[in-house]
């Protein structure tokens, strides 16, 4: 059971989804209200070995993103993973997200977007 601290952060947590067609090589867009990435969950089904994250004000143009130090924010893929990025890399971010790789995936899949509002 979740102590009252831990339940008062998961609290603070939406819950948006993400759709990577069959045979597409982006995700659907998120958009994200004011909210702030903190992770993406990855099904067991993923066939793709890594994603990257774009950015787009208008839901129109994409951007890669990178962090601080001038690395293009990539998620690494495993089955059933869990990617967390660190607070300063993505507090930038506004408008919209999504995930591009570089590879088509097998089959529809939905992928769990952590957001925390503001």
């Amino acid at each position: 059971m979740a102590t009252p601290k831990q339940q008062s952060l998961n609290e603070n947590i939406s819950y948006k989804e993400a759709t990577v067609a069959d045979t597409a090589t982006v995700s659907s867009s998120i958009q994200l209200n004011g909210a702030k990435l903190i992770a993406i969950h990855f099904p067991a089904s993923m066939t793709s070995s890594s994603f990257d994250v774009q950015e787009s004000a208008d839901n129109s143009t994409w951007e890669d993103i990178y962090d601080n130090a001038g690395v293009k924010l990539t998620c690494a893929v495993t089955s059933s993973s869990k990617a967390y990025f660190n607070p300063q890399d993505v507090a930038h971010i506004s408008g919209y997200i999504r995930l591009n790789n570089g590879s088509a995936e097998s089959g529809a899949k939905t992928i769990q977007i952590d957001l925390r509002p503001l």
